[in-house]
């Protein structure tokens, strides 16, 4: 299903586009389908990276890639998810880039989301808890305030490869954060925290989900609160 939505969402890049690139094995897919049809079709395609990764890989297939610090127009972004919700509501950052994914999602024009239906939820938290990115020398700070906000569990998110913590791209470190009753307003409380960089907790930035289903892929957007659908793709 993966590889659906991937060559869906391939399909609606043009000549010309300025893409902001998502992280995680969704959007490589995706990326890998866009860079297909840069070689075929010998399209001028630059895409905005939202991490190391996903700048190596862009660039393997094919896409101009370019810095995401640079004042530069993106013209639509797309990235996965872990969990969406029926207010398309999200969390992300089981990849720890939710900080730049955070930032090019606000940056273009249009975002749009790319998930199987195992990812959604009927409330956020079901799956996974959310991340919180924090400065270490803030740690024990973050810790009590994410608490007073009623974190359930906290856990330092350890490295697999490495000795100790995980240590993102910006040399910063994750707390997964378990929380009994998500709202939309706990993304804010939660960036309030003294030495909290970013959440991942994603609120008010999806403008449209494409869901792969064993049906088919279906654009799903919601206008003025109700839920519309339409069958993009069948599966073969």
């Amino acid at each position: 299903m993966k590889a659906l939505v991937a060559r869906a969402l391939a399909k609606r890049v043009q000549d010309g586009d300025v893409i902001g690139l998502g992280s995680g094995s969704t959007a490589e897919m995706a990326i890998d389908q866009i860079g297909q049809r840069v070689k075929d079709e010998k399209l001028s395609i630059a895409g905005v990276p939202t991490s190391v990764r996903t700048a190596i890989i862009a660039a393997e297939a094919g896409i101009d890639v370019r810095h995401p610090v640079p004042r530069l127009a993106i013209d639509w972004a797309f990235d996965g998810a872990d969990e969406v919700d029926p207010n398309f509501d999200m969390i992300k950052g089981r990849g720890a880039a939710m900080l730049t994914e955070k930032i090019i999602s606000k940056r273009a024009k249009r975002f749009v989301v790319i998930v199987s239906e195992d990812k959604i939820v009927k409330k956020l938290g079901e799956l996974f808890p959310v991340p919180v990115e924090v400065i270490p020398e803030a740690l024990p700070l973050v810790e009590d305030g994410l608490r007073a906000l009623g974190a359930t569990e906290i856990q330092l998110r350890s490295a697999t490869q490495k000795y100790g913590p995980v240590i993102t791209e910006h040399k910063n470190l994750i707390l997964d954060t378990k929380f009994e009753n998500i709202v939309p307003e706990l993304e804010g409380e939660i960036n309030k925290l003294v030495g909290v960089v970013e959440s991942g907790l994603f609120t008010n930035c999806n403008q449209e989900v494409l869901l792969a289903k064993s049906d088919g892929v279906w654009s799903q957007k919601l206008i003025n609160g109700v839920l519309q659908e339409e069958l993009l793709e069948a599966p073969e």
